[in-house]
C-alpha cells in the first residue's frame, strides 16, 4: 500500500488529531491530489508607487507630534506592502487611555471600501492566543465568568 501511496497524486494536506468518548487518541488525515503550488499568486495589492488610504479617529493626530505620525504611517505602510496586506487598524493605548487609532488600506478591496479605526475584523488565526489570553486576564479579575 505505502508504494501505491508513493506512486500516486495524492498527499497528505493536514493531520489533526481528536480524543473519542473513550479517551483513545483519534487521527484525522487530509488527503489532496490538488497541489497549492500550481495556482499562481494573486496580484499585488499595493505596488511601490500606490498610496495606501489612512482615516484617522478624530483628534487622534493632534495627540502625536508629526514625527510621530509621520514614523507610524510609514512603519505601517511599509509593513502593508510588504506582506501585502489589503487593510488593518491600529491602536495604540498608554495606562488604559486611547492614544491614536487609524484604519489603514481597504476592508473591501473590490469596493475600495477603506478601513476605518472602528472597523471589527474577524478574529484570525495569530490573534486567537493573544485573545484567549485576554480572556482568561478578565476571569482571573473576576470581570468575566
Amino acid at each position: 500500500m505505502y508504494r501505491r501511496i508513493q506512486r500516486s497524486d495524492i498527499l497528505p494536506r493536514q493531520i489533526s488529531h481528536f480524543f473519542d468518548s473513550e479517551n483513545t487518541l483519534k487521527y484525522v488525515v487530509l488527503w489532496s491530489n490538488v497541489h497549492t503550488m500550481r495556482f499562481s499568486n494573486p496580484p499585488e495589492i499595493w505596488n511601490d508607487s500606490a498610496s495606501i488610504p489612512v482615516t484617522y479617529l478624530k483628534g487622534a493626530p493632534e495627540l502625536l507630534t508629526d514625527d510621530q505620525l509621520t514614523f507610524i504611517t510609514k512603519r505601517v505602510e511599509h509593513f502593508m506592502k510588504d506582506l501585502d496586506i489589503p487593510g488593518l487598524s491600529v491602536a495604540i493605548s498608554k495606562k488604559e487611555q486611547l492614544k491614536f487609532a487609524a484604519g489603514f488600506g481597504y476592508a473591501n478591496v473590490r469596493k475600495k471600501e477603506p478601513v476605518t479605526p472602528h472597523h471589527q475584523f474577524r478574529v484570525g488565526s495569530v490573534s486567537k492566543p493573544i485573545t484567549a489570553a485576554a480572556i482568561l486576564l478578565l476571569v482571573d479579575q473576576g470581570k468575566e465568568q
